[in-house]
């Protein structure tokens, strides 16, 4: 027995999990980048806070 009890039904829903997918894609790049990015040496986080404070 499948989940889904009329084709229609999953007509409906494959758009929502092609959605979900690219999303998943989108983030699993995201973190490779960052991954991939390395480690900032000398990162001082209080004065990264106030740059991306004043630059609103």
């Amino acid at each position: 027995m499948t989940k889904y009890k009329e084709n229609k039904e999953v007509i409906q829903v494959k758009p929502a999990l092609l959605t979900e997918e690219k999303k998943v894609e989108r983030l699993q790049k995201a973190i490779q980048e960052g991954l991939d990015s390395g480690i900032v040496k000398d990162f001082d986080p209080i004065k990264h806070l106030e740059a991306l404070r004043s630059s609103k």
